[in-house]
């Protein structure tokens, strides 16, 4: 967000990591901006919400995992990741 109400002054909202940070900069300035700058916010509509509010959801836990396993050595997790997972 942008704010030019000031004379001379530009408020800015930056995102960082997650975050938002305000800087306020004197004019004249650069400013570039994102990606996402243009992209238009979906509203439902009034039928979708209606049939949303009528529709069953079912709800179920996901798979219990495998407990892991303790290597002692480097050279046995690369042999593990080799050999049982195959991922490297």
């Amino acid at each position: 967000m942008v704010d030019l109400t000031k004379k001379q002054v530009a408020t800015v909202e930056r995102e960082v990591d997650g975050d938002l940070v305000t800087l306020c900069l004197d004019l004249p300035a650069v400013i570039t901006t994102d990606l996402r700058l243009n992209q238009p916010i979906m509203h439902a509509t009034l039928p979708n919400v209606m049939k949303a509010k009528s529709k069953v959801v079912k709800v179920t836990a996901p798979p219990k995992r495998k407990a892991g396993v303790i290597v002692s050595s480097v050279d046995e997790l690369i042999d593990k990741l080799r050999n049982e997972a195959h991922v490297i």
